[in-house]
């Protein structure tokens, strides 16, 4: 327990002092060892190994754990020795010619590792794993019926066994048999709904299939059943990668479990200094990872108000709980992230149904909602045309995304400063141009934070544009190019105006309205 918790020095006074107790006691050594295997110190696991054979060179379980040992500290030549001399020391014992049969398939031995499997199972005939292992060879050796037939023989010693069932599924996936191997994915979550791989194996083959939505749900269920599969977590977030859902920030990445330390041809301790916090650390982000993947397939698929509560419930508690991302929301002044802010706080219907809305129309609009949302970096909305336009900017599934012309319109356009749009202004061929004027001032208006500095710049700006059309009006310019005394001739003959238009006209135009906004006194 102490060495399971992390406490490896501690565990190590324990073994001890039950040794001291009962020095020859093969159980207790057997254990040490492969505590000592798991926290990396493989050459004094070996040690102890060796001192259990010691004591009892008949013991076939002592034997096979030396010999897996070795093989995961790399030392592939002295595992099969360690096996060979188990092998003479304990014939009988078919889970001992099966391991040394796994090693040898791992290595593309085959014929050899068939033949350590044909030993395994006639010593134990019910042994599903070694049937398993076999059909598995088998297929690798381009042998499908005969593999088909050693899985079918697994099934009948052990018909719920749920890492057969896996592989056959697996098996039948990559033949084809896709309704097969569902039948068989299924039969082993119902044997086992806590089985990680079965989970992951069956998302796998959705998403190659391009069954994005049933690949999600199948992987949420397995990371409800396994919230550490690490080799899992990896899988989904490389689907919704793929897809455009997400970026490759550090919300989405999944570090190595502390829960798995066995690696083959690892020789460095597992518990260095520093390591339990970097464990900790490592659990703590994997455990994000899963929530916000389980949060972004609510986001995307909407398929209920719910649903959509759920996630704002969870974006509202994020935001509270994480100092860092609570500051960049409250530093953006944008409408979307101010109403999305009021949306998830209040959580009325009306709110869940503006959100729901929100999520539709930007989901169509850009697919990376995960990056707007999770890292809270909602770009602003702008008016959109109706009519979409496809743009060759980035490919899914060999279709242009489409995205409205205003995301585009005007950016190849430099950026220009006061005195050259001053220029522009006045000295251009067509003075009443003023379409790329109007573009400039918006650029200033969008980096401006302060309102009372927006409302004075717009208004000097506005006071600019009434005189410069005056001017231009008095030298004979008029909109539509006629003289003015053409243009006073279309104005008597027009009806007056109605509605805004009207109000404006009554108190005097534009310059009279803004004026009057300023507090400034009519002249």
């Amino acid at each position: 327990m102490e060495a399971r918790c992390g406490r490896v020095d501690e565990a190590r006074e324990i073994f001890r002092s039950g040794l001291v107790e009962d020095p020859n006691n093969v159980r207790l050594i057997h254990a040490w060892a492969v505590e000592e295997d798991r926290a990396g110190r493989p050459a004094h696991a070996a040690e102890l190994f060796r001192q259990c054979l010691d004591i009892d060179p008949d013991d076939g379980i002592v034997w096979q754990s030396y010999a897996l040992c070795e093989e995961r500290a790399g030392n592939t030549p002295v595992a099969r020795a360690v096996f060979q001399q188990g092998v003479e020391a304990d014939p009988t014992n078919a889970y001992l010619w099966s391991a040394w049969g796994v090693l040898e398939q791992r290595h593309g031995r085959l014929e050899l590792a068939c033949d350590l499997f044909e030993k395994a199972v006639r010593l134990n005939p019910q042994h599903a794993r070694t049937f398993q292992a076999w059909a598995i060879t088998k297929e690798k050796m381009g042998l499908h019926a005969e593999s088909e037939a050693l899985f079918r023989r697994a099934l009948d010693v052990s018909p719920r066994n749920a890492p057969t069932l896996q592989a056959y599924g697996l098996f039948e996936a990559r033949r084809g048999n896709l309704d097969r191997a569902r039948d068989l994915f299924e039969t082993g979550i119902q044997a086992d709904p806590n089985h990680a791989p079965i989970w992951h194996a069956w998302a796998v083959m959705e998403q190659r299939e391009k069954n994005y939505d049933t690949a999600r749900e199948l992987f949420d269920n397995g990371v409800n059943a396994a919230p550490n599969s690490t080799p899992m977590l990896r899988a989904w977030a490389s689907m919704e990668l793929e897809l455009g859902h997400i970026d490759k920030s550090r919300d989405w990445m999944v570090p190595p479990s502390s829960r798995n330390k066995w690696k083959r041809g690892t020789k460095q301790r597992a518990y260095a200094p520093g390591k339990r916090d970097r464990d900790k650390s490592n659990d703590k982000q994997i455990s994000a990872v899963g929530k916000n993947l389980q949060m972004l397939r609510l986001m995307i698929e909407r398929r209920s108000d719910e649903d959509v509560r759920s996630v704002m419930q969870w974006l509202s508690g994020r935001a509270r709980a994480d100092r860092r991302l609570a500051d960049a929301i409250s530093a953006r002044r944008e409408n979307d992230s101010r109403r999305v802010t009021e949306w998830i706080e209040r959580r009325s219907t009306s709110d869940i149904k503006a959100f729901k809305e929100w999520l539709d129309d930007r989901y169509e609009k850009d697919s990376r909602i995960g990056v707007y949302i999770f890292n809270w970096d909602i770009p602003l909305s702008k008016s959109m045309s109706s009519t979409p336009v496809p743009v060759r900017v980035s490919e899914r599934r060999g279709n242009p995304v489409e995205k409205p012309a205003e995301w585009l319109r005007l950016s190849e356009e430099p950026r220009m400063g006061l005195q050259a749009f001053d220029d522009q202004l006045f000295h251009r061929e067509n003075p009443t141009d003023y379409g790329e004027g109007i573009y400039f001032m918006g650029q200033i208006a969008e980096n401006l934070a302060d309102r009372a500095a927006l409302v004075l710049v717009l208004s000097a700006m506005t006071f600019g544009l009434i005189g410069v059309s005056g001017y231009l009006f008095d030298l004979g310019y008029s909109p539509s190019g006629q003289s003015t005394q053409t243009a006073r001739n279309i104005e008597g003959a027009m009806s007056k105006p109605s509605g805004v238009d009207a109000i404006l006209y009554e108190e005097g135009g534009a310059e009279s309205v803004i004026q009057s906004k300023l507090g400034c006194k009519r002249p």
